[in-house]
């Protein structure tokens, strides 16, 4: 009996609320309905719409842009306008009631779009380092930016001078970025010119000649930021890195010398001037000219000598000397066996046994450089460990490229400290030396961090959820009342078209490969309670295989599936494609559809179904042509006989229609 009168109430409220419909409405003071709230502009394919809250009870709306009227039918909250970017407009708007009394007053407001600057254009350097470009249309000042510093702030000049800034002999990465108002303009994205600054070094002091135990030597000052020097004696350039020079080889004629010097630089520096000096050659017999290759040191035969003398230092200590030699070449490689990496000089003079003078002593070096055995490392847990290496003075280690500690001593290091983060390190060891040794090559060894990922913390705003980054983790999984609904990679989604009107407990799961998830804590997102946002079930004819298709709504991929000729959607959605999935082409003489585009803002209501019909064409396999490497992985259009446009997803390795006229 309670559950029979339970019954009879019920059917009375929906009576009087039936009745009595109009006052879900908002009214003013004077009876009439509120104009619409919250207006905004959207942008859709390039074109300008109005938005604004819908008016419960409305029977459509009444919109003026700049002077320009629209009526739009009941509940249409999104409006097409003419403006332009970058400008200001007027806006009136008003709710049209059924009850031309209950029509609301006009809402007025002014709303701008702004637009982005264009970047400057032609950006020069001139020979005094004035920085000039184009002025940007709409521009009220430009800002420079200097190799990542702000040098120049809301300038109003397009010539800007930058002689007390280029100061260094580098290049300069020099930005410009135009400003706006930032009203109806907005400031330009920053136009690059890279401009290398060079200068030109100072000139060689004190330039002298002087003899000193048979040899002819070049000194002078040395000069700043010099990479190396040219002598040039009678128009012979020779180079060097050291302010002296041996001109014993190059001025052993005799005769009037006219040498010059000037320094060289590397980049960012030209040569500077030349500095000149004299030097008068007296007779004396020709100093050998020697030549070091493959460890055998060689000259050739001197006039007037008839023999050789021949002394080797190793390290300045004498090792080899031969007093009478007769040939003009000598073999250093026993000596270089026997005593190691070093520094070799060999002393040459020319004898004679007639009329000429003893030759001065010419002295050829060299270094015999030798490289360290690479350590061989091993990880016992946390501490590396190598082999000693001969002759190394301490060791560098490095993890993942980076160093940790330059002059270890011991055989073995602990990397507790530096391996926190879960994953898999690279440790190396180089053996280092000094003198005549060069540090090793790296000796590498494999440590794995293992561990489980943390939880990521969720907040939600809206139907957009967001969650703190995951060390470590790769991807996330969403999930609402249960039920993962989204893989993502960023540390935000849109949940709305998996919320249920009322309280949904969501939570993130965040995964890697070779690590144990990370959950969060379930957070609760409220869907939406308003009829505008429940959902649609849509009646569809598919004449093959429901699950070979893929759906895409309002211009996105979705994971939804047809079941049964039937596929639900929000009430929100306005388009839907239905594609096939080429991933599943069926065998030759097989069929798929291709679809058009299905308006759901028209479809016919069926009951408490809503049918979409749509117009496609049957391909077989032979009308489809592989994609290949230019595949898109985005919706391709394609026109059929008839004019009528359908789809297909255009993916790597996939196939699309052929094109007429394609074999």
């Amino acid at each position: 009996m309670k559950k029979v009168i339970a019954a009879v109430v019920f059917m009375l409220l929906v009576a009087v609320f039936a009745q009595f419909g109009a006052s879900d409405v908002s009214f003013a003071n004077d009876g009439k309905t509120m104009p619409p709230q919250n207006l905004s502009v959207i942008v859709r394919d390039g074109n300008y719409y109005l938005t604004f809250e819908n008016v419960p009870g409305n029977n459509g709306y009444e919109v003026v842009v700049n002077g320009t009227t629209n009526v739009v039918e009941k509940d249409v909250t999104t409006v097409p306008i003419n403006v332009e970017s970058g400008s200001e407009f007027s806006v009136k708007i008003r709710t049209i009631c059924a009850d031309e009394t209950r029509t609301s007053d006009f809402y007025e407001t002014t709303l701008v779009i702004g637009r982005a600057l264009s970047a400057p254009e032609k950006l020069t350097m001139s020979a005094d380092k004035k920085l000039s470009f184009s002025a940007v249309d709409g521009a009220v000042s430009y800002d420079v930016v200097i190799n990542g510093v702000s040098v120049l702030k809301s300038a109003t000049k397009t010539e800007i001078e930058l002689n007390d800034v280029l100061t260094s002999p580098i290049n300069y990465e020099i930005k410009v970025r135009a400003n706006g108002d930032n009203r109806l303009t907005f400031d330009s994205k920053f136009s690059t010119l890279s401009y290398d600054n060079v200068m030109q070094l100072g000139t060689p002091e004190n330039v002298g000649i002087t003899s000193v135990d048979g040899k002819v030597i070049l000194s002078f000052d040395s000069v700043s930021y010099a990479s190396g020097y040219e002598i040039d004696v009678n128009g012979e350039i020779l180079k060097t890195t050291d302010n002296n020079y041996d001109l014993t080889d190059k001025v052993s004629v005799p005769a009037d010398y006219t040498i010059k010097v000037r320094a060289t630089g590397g980049k960012g520096y030209d040569a500077g001037e030349w500095a000149t000096t004299t030097y008068e050659c007296r007779k004396t017999i020709e100093s050998p000219r020697l030549l070091v290759e493959n460890k055998t040191v060689s000259w050739a035969k001197s006039e007037g000598a008839n023999e050789y003398s021949v002394v080797v230092t190793f390290m300045e200590t004498e090792i080899e000397k031969v007093d009478r030699f007769s040939g003009t070449s000598f073999d250093l490689s026993e000596l270089v066996a026997k005593h190691g990496a070093g520094e070799y000089a060999v002393k040459v003079q020319a004898l004679s046994n007639g009329n000429y003078d003893y030759s001065d002593v010419t002295t050829i070096y060299y270094r015999n450089y030798l490289t360290l055995e690479a350590p061989t490392d091993a990880v016992n847990g946390t501490i590396v460990s190598w082999t000693k290496v001969e002759n190394a003075v301490d060791y560098t280690i490095k993890i993942d490229g980076r160093i940790i500690s330059t002059n270890v001593t011991a055989e073995s290091f602990d990397v507790s400290p530096y391996v926190a983060e879960v994953k898999t390190y690279t440790i190396a060891v180089v053996a280092n030396a000094n003198g005549w040794y060069y540090e090793s090559a790296e000796g590498t060894a494999t440590f794995v961090k293992t561990g489980a990922l943390s939880s990521p913390v969720p907040t939600a705003s809206g139907s957009v959820v967001s969650w703190t980054k995951v060390l470590g983790a790769t991807a996330y999984d969403v999930y609402v009342g249960g039920e993962k609904v989204l893989t993502v990679t960023e540390t935000t989604a849109d949940i709305s078209t998996y919320l249920q009107q009322g309280e949904n407990k969501v939570k993130i799961v965040a995964t890697a490969e070779g690590f144990s998830d990370g959950v969060s804590e379930e957070i609760v997102v409220i869907g939406s309670t308003s009829e505008s946002t429940g959902l649609k079930t849509y009646k569809l004819i598919i004449a093959a295989n429901e699950s070979d298709y893929i759906v895409f709504v309002d211009g996105q991929r979705t994971d939804k599936k047809i079941e049964n000729g039937k596929i639900t959607l929000p009430d929100t959605a306005e388009k839907m494609i239905i594609v096939p999935d080429i991933t599943n082409l069926p065998e030759e003489g097989g069929y798929v559809m291709l679809f058009s585009e299905i308006d759901l803002t028209t479809a016919a209501k069926d009951g408490e179904e809503y049918v979409a019909t749509f117009v496609g064409e049957e391909f077989s396999a032979e009308k489809l042509t592989l994609i290949g490497e230019e595949g898109t992985n985005e919706l391709g259009e394609y026109i059929v006989d008839g004019g009528i446009k359908v789809y297909y997803l255009n993916e790597k390795g996939k196939y699309c229609p052929k094109q007429k006229g394609e074999v």
